[in-house]
């Protein structure tokens, strides 16, 4: 069984989120709904969310996550490389 960080599960929520899908890709979906998922406090989304956009490994459109092909090879090569 593996347990991953409120980080890495919002990073490989993303990264799912690209498969079979045209890059770059928008998260329609609510913070709410999304924290929910991902079993973590909407503040606690909200604060990874920052920093993953600080760092550049997701962006921004209308509110929402979006990822484009950069972005996704980033959060491919920090979860499966380190």
């Amino acid at each position: 069984m593996t347990l991953y960080n409120n980080r890495q599960s919002l990073l490989l929520y993303c990264l799912d989120a690209c498969k079979d899908n045209q890059l770059p890709v928008v998260l329609y979906v609510r913070k709410e709904a999304l924290a929910a998922e991902l079993n973590m406090n909407v503040r606690t989304l909200y604060r990874q969310i920052g920093q993953l956009r600080d760092e550049g490994l997701i962006g921004s459109y209308k509110g929402k996550i979006s990822i484009d092909r950069n972005q996704m090879e980033r959060i491919y090569k920090e979860i499966y490389t380190g």
